[in-house]
């Protein structure tokens, strides 16, 4: 919680000798202050964002955040194509050869995850990547394209790290729960920017800590590590998983710390902190609604309420 400090109500003036001490101190107001976060997370957040212009005017000035991730995901699927061309030469289509399910499997979800990036970020817009483009900024995408999503196919197909390896690519349990954590991940991580947006949108003001964000605080966080997991387990190497840990790390911890400060001036923010979790979703509360729930011959609202509530705050776009 912030710090109590005092703050006049009105410009300082000076009293008579007929006021009393007591009438002074009733001009003087009670304020609560917001909690900041630590000064290393303000620090980096503003090395992100803030910075060298990188961009020369004759290329239309400086970048912002949003293009550099757009264009980033957009040159995944020709940069994995160019890897495995490289290392096979009977041609990068022919998974069966050289590589096994593990590759073919990796190409797709890369490219279905960077579709869907694109598709949320024209729809669903989030205004934090709308900020310029820092040159630590620049350097953070170089170093996420070339670890966090070359490094996994890199050691794949090139069979060249040898050190904590725990598959070769062909085996179908790998590729299935790697699989589950990609589908899982991709689709929690969506949702919740989707109903962030939404809820944003057409409830300003409001905490949003219902559907997505009953059980955990990051949900949309949560997701994103979800799905960069089953990236590292298709690769059958740990120093992927590793590497993207670490990655994740640095670029997550900040981002969530920051959040729960700006969050906790909201008054319901310490009840929702009590039955959600900062990073990974509350199980047990996720598990009693289910079953509390789950089997309940109405949901937990009746549909006409459900439905009022619908048509009352999320109107069509350019419906009032």
């Amino acid at each position: 919680m912030g710090s109590h400090v005092a703050k006049p109500k009105k410009p300082s003036r000076t009293y008579g000798s007929n006021e009393s001490k007591e009438h002074v101190d009733a001009e003087v107001e009670i304020v609560e202050t917001k909690p900041l976060p630590s000064a290393w997370v303000v620090a980096f957040r503003k090395r992100m964002t803030e910075g060298i212009n990188c961009c020369p005017s004759v290329l239309g000035g400086q970048f912002t955040v949003r293009q550099g991730i757009n264009l980033h995901k957009f040159c995944i699927l020709p940069t994995y194509i160019a890897i495995l061309a490289a290392y096979n030469p009977a041609g990068w289509y022919k998974f069966e050869d050289t590589y096994g399910a593990a590759a073919a499997v990796l190409l797709v979800c890369h490219t279905v995850y960077g579709l869907f990036w694109i598709y949320k970020d024209i729809h669903f817009p989030d205004k934090n990547w709308q900020a310029k483009a820092s040159l630590f900024g620049i350097i953070q995408l170089v170093i996420q394209l070339g670890v966090i999503y070359c490094l996994p196919m890199w050691c794949l197909v090139t069979k060249k790290c040898y050190c904590g390896t725990f598959g070769d690519g062909s085996e179908i349990w790998l590729v299935a729960i790697a699989l589950l954590c990609f589908l899982t991940g991709c689709l929690t991580m969506f949702l919740s920017d989707i109903q962030k947006f939404v809820q944003l949108k057409y409830n300003k003001g409001q905490l949003v800590d219902t559907a997505m964000f009953a059980y955990s605080r990051n949900p949309n966080y949560f997701g994103e590590a979800l799905l960069y997991l089953g990236f590292g387990i298709l690769s059958c190497h740990w120093i992927c998983i590793i590497a993207i840990t670490a990655f994740q790390v640095l670029i997550f911890v900040p981002n969530i710390l920051a959040k729960d400060a700006s969050l906790s001036r909201y008054e319901r923010f310490e009840e929702w902190k009590s039955r959600t979790g900062l990073f990974f979703p509350n199980v047990y509360g996720l598990f009693r609604d289910f079953f509390k729930q789950g089997f309940n011959r109405t949901p937990s609202l009746p549909w006409d309420e459900s439905k009022a509530i619908i048509d009352s705050d999320y109107r069509p776009l350019g419906k009032k």
